[in-house]
C-alpha cells in the first residue's frame, strides 16, 4: 500500500532543524522541491495549522504530521529523521526522531485515515522504529518500509 505513495527521494534522513517550526519547514521545502505542483508555503501553512490544533507527535520519538492540501492529485507520504530529536509537544514529552509526514488532496478522507493507520501499524511493530532510526540511508529506509508494509 504504502508504495504507491512514498517514493525514494522524499526520505530525508538527516533533518537540521532544531525546533518544531524549523522541521515543518524543512519538510515542506524538500517537499516542494520533489513535487513541484506543491508550493512549500502552502504545505508548511497546512502542517502548522493542523499542528496548533494538536501535536501530531505519537509517542516513542515519531510524528505522524498530516494536512489535506490542494495541488495534489493523489496522498504521498515523506519521511524525515533528526537525530538530535525535537521537541514536537508530544504527549510523553519525549524528544521526536522521526517524522512521517502525509499530504493528501483536499476530498481524500477515506484514503487519508487509512494511510494515517497504516503508517501507525507499522510503527507499532517492536523493534521495527528502532531499524529505520539506526539506518542513514534514504533507499535503505524506503526499501525497509516498503518490504515490511507488504507483509501486513
Amino acid at each position: 500500500m504504502l508504495e504507491q505513495y512514498l517514493n525514494k527521494r522524499l526520505v530525508f534522513p538527516e533533518l537540521k532543524a532544531l525546533d518544531m517550526t524549523g522541521v515543518i519547514h524543512e519538510l515542506a521545502s524538500d517537499v516542494a522541491e520533489i513535487c513541484p505542483s506543491l508550493s512549500s508555503d502552502t504545505i508548511e501553512s497546512a502542517l502548522l495549522e493542523r499542528e496548533n490544533l494538536d501535536s501530531t507527535a505519537i509517542e516513542k520519538g515519531v510524528a505522524i504530521p498530516h494536512a489535506k492540501i490542494s495541488g495534489i492529485e493523489k496522498p504521498l507520504v515523506a519521511i524525515g529523521k533528526s537525530r538530535q530529536g525535537i521537541d514536537f509537544h508530544a504527549h510523553d514529552k519525549n524528544l521526536t526522531h522521526l517524522f512521517f509526514v502525509l499530504l493528501a488532496p483536499l476530498g481524500s478522507v477515506s484514503e487519508h485515515l487509512k494511510l494515517l493507520a497504516r503508517i501507525a501499524r507499522l510503527l507499532s511493530i517492536p523493534g521495527f522504529k528502532e531499524k529505520l532510526l539506526e539506518n542513514d540511508l534514504p533507499k535503505n529506509i524506503y526499501t525497509m518500509l516498503i518490504e515490511l508494509d507488504k507483509k501486513i
